[in-house]
């Protein structure tokens, strides 16, 4: 009867354990969760800091505003679709591009995604008056945790100073500049995903783009592209252009020699900086006098005997004529700058 009890004590003791552990564990997978929960917070609220202002810097720009604003109506305006960035490079030349359109993710990482869900242009009566040449910009991104699919929808305001008409449309506007975090980032650089315009352009750093967010030459495109067939002389001011000359079925290009159409594939130097290398019996070896790019056995007058040519090292030509039973004959050769 002892033993039994013994028993029975032992079961008590390892349920009374099990409770605890249990107790304990869920009390740890609670704090790990509101830990969780705590870094995605944080991570959101950091995130939109650096967004908003993001926004500011763009906006700060007039022409930038502008870009993404005329025409709207100050007071309450749905069809804003984007944030547009203007640019001018070295030569004078103006671009106008979206940095942030209404549903595309405008940053990721490994573990969230962010999503401009909206934005529009509404006053608040109470600290934004049309009448005073004020209005708010209204934004809603989504934040999603990819770890549980968890989202949640973050909405911010930007104050936009504007001028408007008789019909409360916005003719300039501007918004006070962030603080840049440490950045220009609304000149230069930027960590967010640039999206493309409605035709597929991106800019950035002022190379273009094209169907791609490759980087890395003036122009990149993901893709073909179409050349024309140019129906004009080749002037001095289009020198360089390319065209498709559909009589020839090939591509040429505007030269600034003689002002002609060349085809594409026949360099200039492969036209008329030449080289005539002639190795003649008794001489059996001849070398150009400089290097050159490229060269060919022409002409073979001989007997007997054979005609070789090497590059040398220094890049120029050597052609050798090579005789045992006959002392005519002559080698040429055509060397190409």
């Amino acid at each position: 009867m002892k033993l039994l009890n013994n028993k029975g004590s032992i079961i008590i003791q390892a349920l009374i354990s099990i409770a605890i552990f249990s107790v304990v564990s869920a009390s740890i997978i609670r704090l790990l969760q509101m830990q969780n929960n705590l870094s995605a917070k944080t991570t959101e609220q950091f995130e939109m800091i650096y967004f908003v202002d993001e926004i500011r810097n763009i906006l700060s720009d007039p022409n930038a505003c502008k870009e993404t604003f005329t025409s709207k109506n100050a007071r309450r305006d749905m069809s804003a679709t984007s944030i547009n960035q203007v640019i001018e490079d070295e030569f004078g030349e103006i671009y106008s591009f979206e940095i942030f359109s209404k549903g595309s993710i405008i940053k990721r990482s490994e573990f969230w995604t962010l999503t401009l869900s909206n934005l529009y242009l509404q006053s608040d009566d109470q600290e934004s008056s049309i009448d005073f040449g004020t209005t708010f910009l209204h934004l809603e991104v989504e934040f999603k945790d990819l770890r549980n699919n968890r989202t949640h929808l973050l909405k911010r305001r930007v104050k936009i100073f504007a001028s408007i008409d008789n019909a409360e449309k916005i003719q300039t506007c501007y918004s006070n500049r962030g603080i840049g975090l440490g950045k220009d980032i609304s000149k230069k650089t930027s960590p967010w995903n640039r999206t493309p315009d409605t035709k597929g352009h991106y800019i950035n750093q002022r190379n273009l783009s094209i169907k791609t967010q490759k980087n890395s030459a003036s122009i990149n495109i993901g893709g073909s592209f179409r050349v024309g067939d140019l129906d004009s002389s080749c002037l001095k001011e289009i020198v360089g252009a390319i065209r498709y000359n559909p009589n020839s079925d090939k591509l040429e290009v505007c030269s600034e020699r003689n002002y002609i159409w060349r085809e594409l594939n026949e360099p200039i130097a492969f036209q008329e900086r030449t080289y005539a290398l002639r190795a003649t019996l008794p001489i059996k070896l001849a070398t150009t006098p400089r290097p050159f790019k490229y060269c060919s056995i022409t002409y073979k007058n001989y007997d007997t005997g054979t005609c070789s040519l090497e590059r040398l090292e220094d890049g120029k030509w050597r052609l050798t004529h090579e005789s045992s039973k006959s002392n005519f004959g002559s080698c040429e050769a055509t060397c190409y700058q």
